[in-house]
């Protein structure tokens, strides 16, 4: 599902607005909506998978398309997300909801700088809860089980809650949950990016869900970026 967040500027400089914002990028006012489903449709079936086109309408955008890629032999989905994204310049974030896991037994890893961090668990006191960067994607495991979502071109993932408020910043004595809900933040207007400031144009952003063994905490990383990069093939001419 995803979900759009905006605050209405209230200056005549906009800039005035998001100075307002604090490291949170929304104000207490923020308008927020949510994709509503509205058309799926199979797309094609073969032997080896199957495709679902899901259609959503969301305030700021004139497309919002799910595509998924279900394969019918291995517990592997790709999913990719097609927007078509209006201007905005209000305060505006796009998120897309990763609502998966393995259950309270398990704990959530994140690759991020070339190694492994257990978010809310492996960070210094101080540094910031609430989001943070990935560089391949996530995964959760438990003694059964590992469950990875592959990142490949949104690297920014929030922790909790979408609602305005101060930013948590880690504290031992908190013991924050290393779980909770988990969001894919896609676009903004008000950080450098690689698309327009203005948010408008055509977008898409691609996730690769895998399910298996539970294994060394070590490899996930390499393992992200396996299913990241896919298959690599070539023809050969046999005689």
């Amino acid at each position: 599902m995803a979900s759009m967040k905006k605050t209405p500027i209230k200056h005549e400089n906009p800039g005035e607005t998001r100075k307002q914002l604090g490291r949170n990028r929304k104000g207490i006012g923020v308008e927020r909506d949510f994709g509503k489903l509205t058309n799926i449709e199979l797309v094609s079936e073969g032997a080896l998978y199957v495709d679902l086109q899901l259609d959503y309408s969301l305030v700021g955008t004139k497309l919002y398309r799910v595509t998924l890629r279900i394969y019918k032999h291995i517990s592997r989905i790709e999913c990719t997300v097609a927007v078509q994204k209006t201007t905005e310049w209000a305060p505006e974030n796009l998120y897309v909801s990763l609502p998966l896991g393995l259950g309270e037994h398990s704990t959530l890893y994140l690759s991020k700088g070339g190694c492994l961090v257990r978010p809310r668990i492996d960070q210094l006191p101080g540094s910031n809860v609430d989001y943070l960067m990935t560089q391949e994607g996530v995964a959760w495991q438990d003694d059964q089980s590992r469950l990875m979502v592959g990142i490949e071109d949104a690297p920014l993932v929030t922790f909790g809650s979408l609602d305005a408020h101060l930013i948590k910043v880690m504290d031992f004595d908190q013991k924050l949950p290393n779980q909770t809900p988990l969001h894919s933040w896609v676009m903004n207007n008000f950080w450098e990016t690689n698309f327009k400031a203005d948010l408008s144009g055509f977008y898409e952003f691609r996730y690769v869900l895998q399910i298996g063994q539970s294994a060394n905490p070590a490899t996930i990383t390499t393992d992200l970026r396996a299913i990241n990069n896919g298959f690599i093939s070539f023809r050969e001419n046999s005689h």
